[in-house]
């Protein structure tokens, strides 16, 4: 079996990234050794995965969003 020597994260595309960062972030929430070792590690990588989703959010929201919002008011 071979060992994964290093990931290069800089070349994941956006949607990669997040499905990575969010693999992680379950597996330590599920494992109660890290839980509690690395606790407030989890809260903040939970708190840059959250803002992350906001981001790729942003990055895919239509360009007319904001005009229909603006004629549905």
């Amino acid at each position: 079996m071979s060992e994964i020597a290093t990931l290069s994260l800089e070349r994941l595309n956006n949607g990669a990234h997040f499905l990575f960062i969010s693999n992680v972030l379950a597996r330590a929430e599920a494992d109660a050794t890290i839980k509690s070792k690395l606790s407030t590690q989890i809260v903040s990588l939970k708190a840059a995965m959250e803002q992350e989703d906001e981001d790729l959010k942003i990055s895919q929201k239509s360009m007319l969003t904001d005009d229909i919002a603006t004629a549905d008011a």
